[in-house]
């Protein structure tokens, strides 16, 4: 009752605080009318509509940066570009309210910033207060997303630019891509799943030439893909040959890069007279492929994918603008601790424990919820890629007064070919606090990348969570058994 209490607190607080900026919004919605087309009602209330997020990860190395596009889709279809860095300080949580109906207030003082993005002063969700209601999985547990089972076939559509005639891989390429074999993308979300979805149906078509030559797909006042143009004329390309109705997402591959950024989404999308969600990747040639020095191949390409069954990002506690720097995590590293393979180049590594969570992947009788309260257990731990596994694959350590809680999960380099260079066999620890999963460092300050011995904790080693007295955990790694550890969690 009292976290429900808290939440309806946070929601009527946003609306208010959008009731308070209403009145200053009606001059500043007028002049952005003028200046850029995209205007709120005329009585200067709140820009209502679809929050619309598309992660955009850089070529993976060491000065790889990531993107977030954030955009309001209105009730005429008109799109709002907002300032990420803002709305995320305005949702709180923005993950959250992806593909959301939400409300937007303005910022009073700068309706826009100066690349003319809308600049959001509290963004809330409204769906669940207006006829239709929300998603419950959206709404809920900020733990849990949609759970993804069964049969995801995903339809790769190959296009090249007017003026580019280079086809870097020809369809058989694409094809074998979602092969059920080591090294392929039906076998790995299987196996990380633990056999609860697969790719079974999935295709490929194409060669496409788009209508348009590269420069026209590339916004000219920040150099990036106009991802909805493009997404457009490539859909539309294939759209002849392709019935999207029968495949969940779909993986757009281009004959050359533009901007240095593959992107991942799941975004609601009217194809083949159907309005609903799809999972959507844009991918550039070093994010399929295998490119000699390069840090390129399939690595990315999962890892957008991962995007479109709706993850997002996780990272480590050094506080910096690096989100890569987790190499235990398809949605953070990708370029190192990874196998190679000569065609499909590196290959993805599993998802940490949070993610496989999120998903529905983990087994209710692989999991542990410990409360403050739980008395001090032992508990036997098995790696997280053992699908075989009669043990406890997560633990989820609950701290008091809050939505905040820790991950306790194995990893081993005998998992898989997946896991075959991961930094070492060890329980790894992450923080979840707002949806986020960050892994933990016993070391202060923390590694900026988080491959190190302080991240691994093996027989004979422990780790206090830093929170006060009375919400406190003490995790101990007592010893290491053929196919995990044993583990012992306290309360102080």
């Amino acid at each position: 009752m009292k976290l429900e209490l808290n939440a309806l607190a946070v929601r009527m607080a946003g609306i208010a605080a959008i009731a308070g900026t209403a009145a200053a919004m009606a001059n500043a919605a007028d002049q952005r009318a003028e200046r850029q087309g995209r205007v709120a009602a005329a009585d200067g209330t709140p820009l209502q509509g679809r929050l619309e997020l598309v992660w955009g990860d850089g070529r993976p190395g060491p000065n790889r940066t990531s993107k977030l596009f954030a955009t309001l889709i209105d009730d005429d279809g008109r799109a709002h570009p907002l300032d990420a860095v803002s709305a995320k300080r305005a949702a709180g949580d923005l993950r959250r309210l992806d593909n959301r109906r939400v409300a937007i207030a303005l910022s009073s003082s700068r309706s826009a910033n100066a690349d003319g993005l809308l600049t959001p002063e509290v963004i809330v969700p409204i769906d669940d207060l207006t006829a239709g209601g929300g998603s419950a999985s959206k709404a809920g547990d900020i733990s849990t997303l949609a759970a993804v089972s069964g049969q995801t076939s995903w339809v790769t559509v190959m296009c090249k630019f007017k003026d580019v005639a280079a086809e870097p891989k020809p369809k058989s390429y694409f094809t074998n891509m979602y092969a059920n074999t080591s090294g392929r993308l039906d076998h790995y979300w299987r196996q990380v799943s633990h056999g609860k979805m697969n790719l079974a149906g999935s295709a490929a078509f194409g060669w496409y030439t788009l209508p348009q030559p590269l420069s026209y797909y590339k916004n000219p006042s920040n150099g990036y893909l106009k991802l909805q143009l493009i997404q457009d004329d490539c859909l539309a390309a294939a759209n002849p040959s392709v019935d999207y109705t029968g495949y969940y997402g779909i993986n757009m591959v281009f004959n050359q890069d533009v901007d240095g950024y593959a992107y991942g989404d799941l975004k609601s999308i009217t194809l083949d007279g159907a309005t609903r969600r799809w999972g959507i990747t844009w991918n550039a040639p070093w994010a399929y492929m295998y490119l000699p020095n390069a840090n390129s191949g399939i690595s990315t390409l999962t890892h957008e994918m991962g995007h479109a069954y709706d993850l997002s990002h996780s990272d480590n506690t050094d506080g910096d603008d690096d989100t890569y720097d987790n190499p235990w995590d398809l949605m953070s590293g990708g370029w190192t601790e990874t196998a190679l393979d000569s065609n499909y180049g590196l290959l993805p590594q599993h998802p940490i424990g949070h993610q496989r969570d999120q998903l529905g992947w983990v087994a209710a009788a692989r999991l542990r919820k410990h409360l403050y309260t739980t008395p001090t257990t032992t508990y036997t731990l098995d790696r997280a890629s053992f699908q075989a596994s009669t043990n406890v694959l997560l633990i989820k350590l609950m701290v008091p007064g809050g939505s905040d809680y820790y991950t306790v999960e194995a990893r081993k380099k005998s998992g898989g070919i997946y896991e075959s260079e991961l930094p070492g066999d060890a329980v790894i620890i992450h923080a979840v606090r707002g949806g986020y999963a960050s892994i933990v460092d016993a070391r202060t300050p923390p590694h900026t990348y988080s491959n190190q011995e302080s991240n691994m904790f093996k027989a004979g080693e422990s780790w206090t969570t830093p929170e006060p007295a009375g919400k406190r955990f003490k995790i101990e790694v007592l010893a290491a058994t053929q196919s995990g550890f044993t583990v012992r969690v306290s309360s102080l």
